[in-house]
């Protein structure tokens, strides 16, 4: 087990993505309140991402394919001595210069293996969407989704993290809700009153949500140890949820090809930034 050296470390995995690195680097590095290691984990890139990496991690960490996002999550935590972890991927940014100590100081005071917070949300339409946590968290509840914990407002204890195992080779796509429900089962969060992500929407996860949510299904029959009649209503929800993200896709079309309105029916539906963090925007 590595020695603790510094309050966070952020872990950064990137692929051809160098002006989202870029953006990103800058952000941890606005971080002044903190002791910050970053490690940048690069996946075998041509288009300079590499040498970025290279140049600004703070541990050296060989550029290879790692043959998915969290195996590269995974490299970068293994050679991390911070006593907490993010996770902060290319592209996705530390929201303003003081809300990331913040929370690791609401961490420390109670002691706690874990939190979460509110983040932003940078959509594919290019327009914010506030994403709000929830207090009433609980382990039943996140795991069964019913309570979201956006991932890119999570930290971690990094010694909690190596007893739960990290993360599972088994998911392409829902690795990270696997590592929440895991630790979510044998300790509760605290919950960050501040913002500490501007997370840029439109991964993986958002193009093959379908999948992700079978492998949600996997994860819930795991870590619960679901029965059959219980694993019958899993499925049946997930059927519903398929059924509304084809009709919002089938939307989406709508607006874009025929109707396209002033405001997408999506940014109708979502929260706004509340107005005191907009001037952290400019």
């Amino acid at each position: 087990m590595a020695q603790v050296q510094y309050d966070l470390s952020v872990v950064t995995v990137v692929l051809n993505d160098a002006s989202g690195l870029e953006k990103t680097i800058q952000t941890v590095q606005s971080q002044r309140s903190l002791n910050i290691e970053h490690i940048i984990v690069d996946g075998g890139s041509n288009d300079g991402s590499a040498r970025l990496a290279a140049k600004h991690s703070s541990v050296s960490v060989p550029s290879r394919s790692d043959g998915g996002i969290y195996p590269a999550m995974q490299r970068g935590a293994d050679v991390a001595t911070g006593k907490y972890l993010l996770f902060c991927n290319a592209g996705d940014l530390i929201f303003g210069d003081a809300f990331l100590q913040l929370a690791v100081k609401e961490l420390n005071e109670v002691n706690a293996d874990w939190g979460f917070g509110p983040i932003i949300e940078l959509t594919q339409r290019k327009t914010l969407a506030w994403v709000p946590a929830n207090s009433e968290a609980n382990p039943i509840s996140i795991i069964a989704r019913k309570v979201f914990v956006p991932f890119p407002s999570f930290i971690i204890n990094r010694n909690q993290f190596e007893r739960i195992g990290g993360f599972s080779d088994k998911y392409k796509i829902a690795g990270d809700f696997e590592l929440i429900c895991k630790v979510a089962k044998v300790s509760s969060p605290t919950i960050f009153t501040e913002p500490i992500a501007l997370f840029s929407a439109g991964g993986v996860s958002y193009a093959k949500a379908d999948i992700a949510w079978k492998e949600e299904i996997y994860i819930r029959r795991e870590v619960l140890d679901l029965s059959r009649v219980q694993l019958l209503k899993e499925q049946a929800k997930f059927w519903l949820r398929f059924t509304k993200w084809k009709f919002g896709k089938f939307l989406d079309i709508l607006e874009k090809n025929f109707i396209k309105p002033s405001t997408s029916w999506r940014d109708k539906r979502a929260q706004k930034v509340p107005a005191r963090y907009l001037s952290e925007l400019d």
